[in-house]
């Protein structure tokens, strides 16, 4: 069987990076599958992103420059509204593609039915020197499993997705209000529409710099707040996957030393699944306020 070859268009977005860039762009660009457009979506940056963007010379590569800093999630919105691809894909700034990220996922999109729109690649997260790789099962997910599996703690980020746009345009785009977890939710709504394809191939570097987003737990606070209005239907199918995840804004409130909050979190994790292990060890923890015990504390 011949597979088609449909555009891809990866978007990029940026906000001062411009020391960073080159290495993301230029691991688009060596790609092996060869049909794809780059947007690169110059979020208000005021440093040399554009000159750096223009000092490639490669006609796949488009620039769009927002005047003001949107965020990550508008400005990837405003990418995705002038992709002229079949599919879409993402990188960030401070992270790499492996050649074979788009060839592979292509392919598997395109072996799969027009049931599955996404498909889900294994990547490596590279922080001080060391490595730690998170390798995928091969296998296809229904919708509904996969958000069983996000409930319980599993997290796809955008960088080790390949979707397609008609699929991605149903959802209605990433979450702007958002200030975290925008794929986590982004993934939760996909997985109300369509199936996925996981494939255990070693995709995406994933680089921790200075100058990452970290966890801070007060946004997280934020963004569970707002997913838990978005999707009360799916919390309330979902009591077990809903207290995992009030458990998990508890640990990381704890983790930050907002015990309080973290003590009271973690109270509604209980009430929400009385069998949920973790969080009563978390409290536990919080009780006696053995700091070593939260830090020991698995996902």
């Amino acid at each position: 069987m011949t597979l088609k070859q449909p555009l891809v268009s990866v978007i990029l977005p940026t906000f001062n990076r411009a020391v960073l860039l080159p290495l993301a762009i230029q691991s688009i660009l060596d790609q092996t599958y060869e049909k794809f457009e780059l947007i690169v979506v110059d979020d208000g940056s005021t440093d040399d992103t554009e000159q750096t963007v223009q000092s490639f010379s490669d006609s796949r590569i488009r620039y769009l420059h927002l005047e003001n800093n949107v965020g990550s999630s508008a400005a990837r919105n405003r990418g995705i509204e002038i992709a002229h691809g079949d599919l879409l894909a993402f990188e960030d700034s401070d992270d790499r593609w492996l050649p074979d990220k788009l060839a592979v996922q292509v392919r598997a999109l395109e072996q799969s039915p027009a049931t599955i729109g996404v498909c889900v690649c294994s990547y490596q997260y590279l922080k001080s020197g060391k490595t730690r790789r998170v390798v995928h099962s091969e296998e296809k997910i229904s919708g509904q499993d996969v958000i069983d599996r996000l409930l319980l703690g599993s997290s796809y980020g955008t960088l080790t997705l390949l979707i397609r746009k008609e699929t991605f345009a149903v959802t209605g785009g990433f979450d702007e209000s958002l200030p975290r977890r925008q794929d986590w939710e982004l993934c939760l709504r996909l997985a109300s529409h369509t199936s996925f394809v996981f494939i255990s191939d070693v995709l995406v570097d994933i680089f921790h710099t200075e100058d990452s987003i970290t966890v801070d737990p007060l946004k997280f606070i934020d963004a569970l707040e707002k997913i838990e209005q978005r999707h009360e239907d799916i919390f309330k199918k979902h009591r077990i996957g809903h207290s995992m995840q009030i458990y998990k804004a508890g640990k990381h409130l704890a983790f930050s030393g907002y015990y309080r909050r973290a003590f009271e979190f973690t109270l509604r994790s209980i009430r929400t699944n009385p069998l949920n292990w973790r969080a009563h060890i978390l409290l536990l923890a919080l009780l006696t306020r053995t700091v070593s015990i939260i830090k020991a504390i698995k996902e």
